[in-house]
């Protein structure tokens, strides 16, 4: 009988350490494939980080590009150099003012055909003029136009 167990002994004595290792290799594996997980895991953030930066390259490029172009070219000659300053820095002001002439004609003309179209007062004509959207226009220039200064001395002070 001693034999027999301790043929049986023996025998699960050999078996034990190969079925450990079989769970050992398993776990292993497990463990590698998390570690790979994970590795993919920071692959895909670098790579969205990646992209993210080469986008934001890519916009301040194109700002340079667009500020570059904008630029006067300077000929060498004074008055050809100042003629051409004074048309780009008259550019925008003149757009502007083309702008609220029609506005104005155009505000003008419905005053007009109001008037005309029957028995409105002056004052009522004027109130019809105004909207909503005219008062949303003109706040938004306003605000454009003076608080675009506003912030500039606000943040020049700050420095």
């Amino acid at each position: 009988m001693l034999t027999a167990v301790s043929a049986v002994v023996g025998f699960l004595g050999s078996i034990i350490p190969t079925i450990l290792k079989f769970y050992q290799q398993r776990e292993d594996r497990k463990h590698e494939l998390a570690v790979m997980d994970k590795q993919l895991e920071v692959q895909k953030v670098l790579g969205a980080q990646r992209l993210e930066e080469t986008n934001i390259n890519a916009d301040v490029s194109e700002s340079m590009a667009l500020y570059k172009a904008a630029e006067p070219t300077i000929t060498g000659v004074k008055w050809v150099d100042a003629t051409l300053e004074a048309i780009n820095s008259l550019m925008r002001p003149t757009v502007v003012y083309l702008y609220f002439f029609s506005y104005i004609v155009i505000k003008y003309a419905t005053y007009l055909i109001i008037i005309q179209a029957g028995n409105t007062e002056w004052t009522q004509a004027v109130l019809q003029l105004w909207t909503e959207f005219d008062k949303a226009m003109f706040g938004g220039i306003m605000g454009f136009l003076f608080g675009n200064r506003s912030i500039d001395k606000w943040f020049n002070r700050k420095k």
